[in-house]
């Protein structure tokens, strides 16, 4: 009997551990999570410490607001349109996906990855053997590497620029035909220590050519033939006037 109630009380915690964590409209200090939570925040919630690995699952909705998110083990991050994150540390074999939201700060060690779809960020900072697939970007202000990480970048109109011996820069234009312009550099052995601008694009940072989208094609090519259009009537109406 006495075995009985020790299992029923083991699967009982694992349950509650299981249990997901919703912050909503609310504050809340610090969040521990080091089992299979899903964890959301979402509707002006407000978090200032999350702590989770394992297989937990954090998400960062419309509206919700957290301070310092630390992913170990496994666990994923999302962060929606909306979300307002200061400091993201990935670390161990995180993953972390940027659909929109503004973001202070991403430091990136190990073997964590990050895929962004949008958003806009501060620092991007990418240490060990982290790695990352960049598809579009509301904003980015600077992009840290060290040689052993891994950056794939997709766009087009790729521009390479260093003005000065302390700055260098990366232009170009998303998918979707906007332009972006960052800094580059390269980060030291210490996440806090000075960057160094680079006089050549770095091989780790990979630059693949992406065609734009069939719609925005289609809407250029639209503009041009009115475009055409409109000169030739106002040639013949200059013709018979």
């Amino acid at each position: 009997m006495r075995n009985f109630i020790i299992i029923l009380l083991f699967f009982y915690s694992a349950l509650l551990n299981a249990s997901p964590i919703i912050i909503d409209d609310d504050s809340t200090p610090t969040i521990y999570s080091y089992e299979t939570n899903s964890i959301t925040v979402i509707n002006g919630g407000y978090v200032a410490t999350i702590r989770a690995g394992l297989s937990s699952i954090v998400t960062i909705e419309d509206g919700g607001h957290v301070s310092n998110l630390w992913a170990n083990g496994q666990m994923q991050s999302i962060f929606n349109k909306g979300s307002s994150i200061s400091h993201y540390h990935g670390n161990n074999d995180t993953q972390l996906t940027v659909n929109g939201g503004t973001v202070s700060f991403i430091n990136l060690y190990d073997s964590s990855t990050v895929n962004i779809f949008g958003g806009d960020i501060g620092w991007l900072n990418f240490r060990e053997n982290s790695s990352a697939n960049i598809y579009q970007l509301d904003d980015l202000s600077w992009l840290r590497l060290r040689p052993t990480t891994n950056v794939t970048l997709y766009g087009l109109d790729f521009n390479f620029y260093n003005p000065t011996e302390f700055s260098s820069f990366l232009s170009g234009k998303w998918s979707n035909g906007e332009e972006f312009n960052f800094r580059i550099a390269a980060l030291g052995a210490e996440m806090s220590s000075p960057s160094m601008a680079y006089d050549t694009l770095p091989a780790y940072l990979n630059l693949v050519t992406v065609p734009l989208p069939a719609a925005v094609w289609f809407f250029g090519s639209s503009l041009l033939v009115l475009a055409s259009i409109s000169k030739k009537t106002n040639a013949v109406n200059y013709c018979f006037s």
